[in-house]
Order: structure tokens, then C-alpha cells, then sequence
């Protein structure tokens, strides 16, 4: 994750998983963004400049294929 001008792009990508058919942003328990997959990597445009996020990847349905560890947005 990227932080510049007070927001935040997050990057997710999954190598080889091709059943995640879109991206969940969380910060502090709660949802910031989501995004449909959009290639190899995908862009998420997060509307905070601070804090710590994970990021689900979501399968068909919504169903949660995994979570990333918390992370740090950097400037």
C-alpha cells in the first residue's frame, strides 16, 4: 500500500489464485473498500491516509478465500 495527498492505494493480488473474483479493504474491523479483481494485481483506492489494513480476497458469493496479515501503508 501506497499513501499520498491523505490517500491510499492498496495493491492485492494473489499469484495463481484464480478463484478470487474480487478484494475486500478492511481497516479497524471495518470495511473501507472493495474492488472487483482486475488482472494479475489489482488497484484499490482507500479513502484514509493512515492506520492498518488487511485486505480478503473474496470468492464467488462473497465467500472470504483468505486474509492478508495487517499492514502499514507506506508514504
Amino acid at each position: 500500500a501506497r499513501s499520498s495527498g491523505g490517500k491510499t492505494t492498496v495493491y492485492a493480488s494473489w499469484n495463481g489464485a484464480t478463484q478470487v473474483r474480487s478484494w475486500k479493504v478492511l481497516s479497524g474491523g471495518s470495511v473501507v473498500a472493495t474492488a472487483p479483481r482486475a488482472g494479475f494485481e489489482t488497484r484499490i483506492s482507500v479513502p484514509s491516509s493512515g492506520g492498518r489494513f488487511t485486505v480478503q480476497a473474496l470468492g464467488a458469493g462473497g465467500r472470504v478465500l483468505g486474509t492478508s496479515k495487517a499492514f502499514s501503508a507506506r508514504s
